[in-house]
Parts: C-alpha cells; sequence; structure tokens
C-alpha cells in the first residue's frame, strides 16, 4: 500500500508541476470576470483560440489579486473537493483550500475545466488577495 501511494503522489506532482518547455508560450490574458455556465466558457475558449476547448482555463493567480484566462497544456485534471483551482505565477497549477469559506466551497471532486461551477472560487478581492467566500476577507466596497 505504501509503494501504491509513494507513485501516485509521484504521477499526481509530477502532473501538478509540469511547466511549458521553452518552445511553447502560455498565453494569459488579465480578465476581469471567469465564465459562469458551461455556455459561456465554451465560448471563451472558442475566443482565446484554444484548439482543445477542454484546455481552456481561468483561474485566480497564486496571489488572489487577478483572474488569468488561458489555454494550458494539460488536459483538465481533477481537483478534490475542499479546494479551488489556481496558477502560480510560475505557471504551475496548484490547488488552495477552501475549507473556511462561509460557502461555495466545492463538495465534491471537479474537472479542472469545470471551475465556473463554483463561483466562489473565482469572487475575489483583488486589492486584499482573498476570496470574497472567506470570511477574513473584507467585502468590497
Amino acid at each position: 500500500m505504501t509503494v501504491l501511494y509513494y507513485c501516485w503522489s509521484v504521477l499526481f506532482l509530477w502532473r501538478f508541476c509540469l511547466t511549458l518547455d521553452g518552445s511553447r508560450k502560455l498565453q494569459i490574458k488579465e480578465v476581469d470576470i471567469c465564465p459562469t455556465d458551461q455556455i459561456s466558457w465554451e465560448k471563451a475558449s472558442r475566443d482565446v483560440n484554444c484548439t482543445n476547448p477542454d484546455r481552456y482555463q481561468c483561474t485566480p493567480n497564486e496571489n488572489l489579486t487577478a483572474l488569468l484566462e488561458y489555454c494550458y497544456h494539460q488536459p483538465p485534471t481533477f481537483v478534490e473537493k475542499g479546494f479551488c483551482w489556481i496558477i502560480s505565477d510560475s505557471y504551475f497549477t496548484n490547488t488552495y483550500s477552501c475549507s473556511g469559506f462561509k460557502e461555495g466551497c466545492p463538495h465534491m471532486t471537479y474537472r479542472s475545466n469545470e471551475l465556473y461551477k463554483y463561483q466562489e472560487c473565482l469572487q475575489l478581492n483583488k486589492l486584499k488577495g482573498c476570496y470574497l467566500a472567506d470570511p477574513k476577507c473584507p467585502s468590497l466596497g
């Protein structure tokens, strides 16, 4: 069982820690809001010319100060319940625990390209660098 867990951990880390090789550029654009449903998610994918609609992503950056849209080089992956999907400044994908949210934290595992289903993972106070669903985060306005 330990060997299986170790192998899964290595595969998990490898999958989430891959970055683009030097020959490819990840085109990232800051947006005011991310799509709020599947239809607008698919439209945004077409608008940014993702070669595969499943590769479109719109996520907060790691500092929670911006929403970024991009066509990711890896297929969608599963994000465990209790976590929001983010991208780091060095283009690593990662997760952020939302267990302290007032509401809206994903209650089941989901695919990374279905983040639109969990709008609380996309609602930020960009000036303070926090999720609005976090009780410690000041509200906007």
